[in-house]
């Protein structure tokens, strides 16, 4: 069952105040907002968040232009350094390019697919299309079903 959702969250909003009363923000400021509003996405689905950890791998289908839409995302469960996202632009995936996807770190997902970030923590079996104006966030119970 889909769920649609159209409301935009920053999660850079805000920052701290330095010394000279200018207002900066630093990487722990931007790790701790962007934590809060991936907490705040896994609340409105009803799940506990899943937040990948730190150097851990996504799938990438760098062959697929930035302006491509929709983006999709699916999470497996996670496998050796692989935290479990598969992360691709545009229409289906082909079934005879094995080399589609590429292994890249978590940290490097906003070169890629910044409208993810939010949707990270997400748990295993979660899935995302996300295109102007549309979110279709969905659980598939066969993405963590042990394969045959």
């Amino acid at each position: 069952m889909a769920n649609r959702h159209l409301k935009q969250v920053s999660p850079l909003a805000g920052a701290a105040v330095g010394s000279d009363n200018r207002r900066r923000t630093t990487v722990e400021d931007v790790r701790v907002r962007l934590r809060r509003v991936q907490r705040k996405v896994c609340r409105r689905f009803g799940v506990v968040p899943a937040i990948p950890a730190a150097g851990t791998m996504i799938g990438i289908a760098p062959s697929r232009g930035r302006d491509l839409l929709p983006l999709n995302a699916v999470r497996y469960p996670p496998e050796g350094q692989s935290n479990g996202w598969y992360v691709w632009r545009g229409g289906e995936i082909p079934n005879d390019q094995d080399d589609f996807f590429v292994p890249s770190h978590v940290e490097h997902l906003g070169d890629h697919a910044p409208e993810l970030i939010p949707y990270l923590a997400l748990p295993p079996g979660w899935g995302v299309v996300l295109a102007k104006g549309h979110e279709d966030v969905w659980f598939d119970e066969n993405l963590v079903s042990p394969r045959s």
